[in-house]
């Protein structure tokens, strides 16, 4: 459907950004990507399902599609894939968790979100008067539901482990939430006779984590193929609706529109959520923030940084250099039970990583970051925790990019060293520093889309790393010991600037020694 005709002007295209209320949506004239074929589908049977998706992706806006069908309002579908698949609209009693609006930083936070949300419900359906727990009040409050109406209820959970997310660093409270949600979510399975429709929502799987214990008749869509563009917006579905953003976005670039939905697809496509090749499917929340701008830039970043999953890369010393091409069992994928020990399933069911290939003989996956914008902000992100740095990173920036691309080793190893000085004694107590700096190289020659290879293997050993810029190939060597001579002679001796003998560009060798004393590096030297 395409009711950026039908409901406003032709000329103005109303882009439907943090609206999550698709009643209003449609009845304001927003323009709306269709997906009511997928709501049919799911509706078909009395199923009970989960689907993850990383934040701002649409599933609030999902969840709130599937609440205005259950509940009977067929009007606003009109014109829409659902209108002629069906030709009635059933009207069900709805109950919807939005768990997305509690505030749970104390003990009482959860508690008092459901216990709000319940008497809501329990205004219309009734209520156990004696009854002070949330998962008692909610049991009571599906079967009198049923009771009342006639019809079996529909039961929707948005962001279902945002409490338990919100308390990542406090295993007490946690432990509290969990304890709290296990009964509450138990609802699903002990009123299953009552129940119409479940579907929870979130960003990650915590199969393991008690909350799902007790759920296995929740049928998780997260990796369904058929349901691999439930949310988000597919190549396919950028050219049938957003023509006239497109067209306005090529104008102000002067750039052809064939060319600038290729800057579309590098800044905001490349998410793909299926072990089988699928569309792969654009960032909503930026795309629409672009054509609505008519500017590309980083909108996903700009609405909340992921501190939660900086922190804990921060915390574990993970090297960062092995997240783009790392190659996982996918069962990983689905569960970030391990996510103190292993972020990775964290880092893709965020939306940091995402599926670049399966091989289906070993059943893995290869992640890759989904695309320039994610990259390249979550580089960004990486600076500014793991290195302190906040109103000074685009100076630092600009200054390591004039000194790496004009050759100018001593000012830019100078700059380093101003950033590992920077960083918080406490930090820097148990530091591996080789590994350490390869961590805040790999961070500033990628922000800056200098390619760089970390750990490059050779028949003759490890280059530390290998930087290329348009006149140069840095091959570098960092020793904790010794001296700066050491590590050229290291270079030389095993002949690590030899695979780039035919390369038309300079090469520049780089020995470098990390001081323990100094928490920095101390010396370096030239070849």
């Amino acid at each position: 459907m395409e009711n950026s005709t039908a409901n406003h002007s032709k000329y103005t295209t109303k882009y439907p950004i943090g609206i999550q209320s698709f009643a209003k949506l449609i009845e304001e004239g927003y323009l709306y990507v269709d997906k009511t074929a997928f709501v049919h589908q799911l509706a078909q049977g009395n199923g009970y399902y989960f689907l993850s998706r990383p934040r701002r992706f649409g599933k609030s806006l999902l969840l709130s599609t599937i609440h205005e069908y259950f509940a009977g309002h067929r009007e606003l579908f009109h014109g829409l894939d659902i209108y002629s698949l069906e030709k009635e609209c059933k009207e069900y009693p709805v109950l919807h968790f939005d768990m997305n609006i509690g505030e749970y930083q104390s003990p009482d936070g959860l508690r008092n979100l459901l216990t709000s949300r319940l008497e809501d419900y329990e205004a219309i359906y009734g209520r156990m008067s004696d009854a002070k727990d949330p998962a008692i009040r909610f049991l009571y409050l599906v079967e009198s539901a049923h009771k009342k109406t006639g019809e079996k209820v529909v039961i929707l959970v948005d962001e279902y482990e945002k409490p338990l997310l919100s308390a990542m660093d406090n295993e007490e409270l946690q432990d509290r939430y969990r304890a709290e949600l296990k009964p509450f979510y138990g609802v699903l399975k002990t009123c299953d006779e009552h129940i119409r429709f479940a579907m929870l929502t979130g960003v990650t799987r915590l199969g393991k984590m008690s909350v799902f214990s007790d759920l296995n008749n929740l049928k998780d869509l997260s990796m369904d193929v058929r349901y691999a563009s439930i949310c988000g917006v597919t190549h396919t579905e950028l050219l049938k609706y957003f023509n006239q953003g497109i067209e306005c976005l090529s104008r102000k670039l002067n750039e052809p529109s064939d060319r600038t939905v290729q800057l579309l697809k590098r800044a905001y496509d490349g998410y793909r959520f299926s072990e089988e090749e699928s569309e792969k499917v654009f960032n909503p929340f930026s795309l629409l923030n672009a054509l609505e701008s008519s500017q590309i830039s980083d909108y996903w970043f700009e609405s909340g940084t992921p501190t939660y999953l900086i922190e804990l890369l921060k915390r574990k010393r993970f090297n960062l250099w092995n997240t783009d091409g790392i190659e996982v069992p996918v069962s990983k994928l689905k569960d970030i039970t391990s996510y103190q020990s292993d972020p990775i399933p964290l880092l893709y069911q965020s939306g940091y990583l995402t599926i670049k290939d399966f091989n289906s003989m070993f059943n893995t996956a290869t992640l890759t970051y989904p695309n320039d914008e994610v990259k390249r902000g979550f580089m960004d992100s990486l600076m500014s925790l793991f290195l302190g740095l906040e109103e000074d990173r685009q100076y630092f920036a600009k200054n390591l990019y004039h000194d790496i691309e004009s050759g100018n080793v001593d000012d830019f190893m100078c700059t380093v060293q101003s950033l590992f000085a920077a960083i918080p004694y406490a930090e820097v107590q148990d530091f591996n520093y080789e590994a350490e700096f390869r961590n805040v190289m790999f961070i500033i020659f990628t922000m800056l889309g200098i390619y760089i290879e970390v750990g490059k293997h050779v028949n003759t050993g490890r280059i530390d790393l290998v930087v290329k810029t348009s006149k140069y190939i840095y091959v570098m060597e960092f020793k904790t010991t010794g001296t700066p001579e050491d590590a050229l002679k290291q270079i030389a001796e095993r002949g690590y600037a030899r695979p780039f003998a035919e390369d038309s560009r300079q090469i520049i060798k780089v020995g470098a020694i990390f001081s323990a004393e100094l928490r920095n590096l101390s010396a370096w030297e030239t070849a």
